[in-house]
C-alpha cells in the first residue's frame, strides 16, 4: 500500500514538472482613441525615489538568502538602472497606460494615501 502511494506521488510530481504551458507571444494593447490620463498632470508618471538607508539595509538583510541561493549579489539591492526605467516608460506608452502611476524604488505611503 505504501509503495503504491509513493509511486503514485512520484508519478504525479513528475507529470507536474514535465508538463509545460503554451502561451501566445506578447502583443502590446492598442486602445482606440486618445488616452486621457486620470492622474495629476503636474506630477510625472514615473517617480524615482531617493535612497533610504534604513529600508535599504533591511531589504539587503531580507534578500540575503536569495543572494546566496542565486549566487548573485545584485538580487534585492534596490538599484534600478536608467535602462530599466526607459523600458518601463516605453511599455506604458505602447500599452496606452496613461492613468498608471509608477514609483520606482520609492517608499511614499503618505503620497499614495493622498493620491
Amino acid at each position: 500500500m505504501r509503495k503504491v502511494f509513493f509511486k503514485s506521488l512520484t508519478l504525479a510530481l513528475a507529470l507536474c514538472f514535465i508538463s509545460g504551458c503554451a502561451k501566445d507571444p506578447y502583443v502590446a494593447r492598442r486602445v482606440q482613441g486618445e488616452c486621457t490620463p486620470q492622474i495629476d498632470i503636474d506630477r510625472p508618471q514615473i517617480e524615482q525615489g531617493r535612497p533610504n538607508f534604513f529600508l535599504d539595509l533591511l531589504g539587503n538583510i531580507w534578500s540575503l538568502p536569495s543572494k546566496i541561493l542565486l549566487l548573485d549579489t545584485r538580487v534585492g539591492n534596490h538599484h534600478v538602472s536608467d535602462k530599466t526605467t526607459d523600458y518601463l516608460r516605453q511599455y506604458l506608452k505602447d500599452n496606452d497606460l496613461c492613468d498608471v502611476k509608477v514609483r520606482v524604488n520609492q517608499y511614499a505611503p503618505g503620497a499614495e494615501w493622498r493620491r
